[in-house]
């Protein structure tokens, strides 16, 4: 099925229930997933839900840093889509780490990012 958008509902509910079990083979193929900025069916549903899943997932200081990663990219980047309010609440959990001083000197370039950059205000504490 090369080139080709599979059917992916199936294997991430089953991939998002082994998040919520703590698996860490799921857990990885969870931040994968929402590392992924292509389109799938369902992909804000399932994005959201493997953000929420995650939130309480046992994750290492790499997948920590990977998801921190990831999010502030794409907040500094302005790709905020409806899914990013769970990536948010998830960066709450990971923490701000190195990125604290990029963040909060980030000059927002929409409603939608203002709401996000003051997000980040009240987590670095500013």
């Amino acid at each position: 099925m090369e080139g080709e958008c599979g059917w992916i509902y199936p294997i991430m509910a089953a991939v998002i229930q082994g998040i919520k079990e703590d698996d860490p083979a799921c857990t990885e193929l969870g931040i994968d997933f929402i590392s992924e900025s292509k389109g799938f069916p369902f992909g804000m549903t399932l994005k959201s839900q493997a953000a929420r899943a995650l939130r309480k997932a046992t994750l290492t200081p790499q997948q920590e840093d990977r998801v921190r990663t990831r999010v502030v990219t794409m907040l500094l980047e302005g790709y905020l889509p409806q899914e990013y309010r769970f990536y948010s609440r998830l960066l709450r959990r990971t923490g701000l780490g190195g990125y604290k001083d990029e963040l909060l000197s980030v000059a927002p370039r929409s409603r939608r990012m203002q709401k996000y950059v003051n997000y980040v205000h009240i987590l670095a504490g500013a």
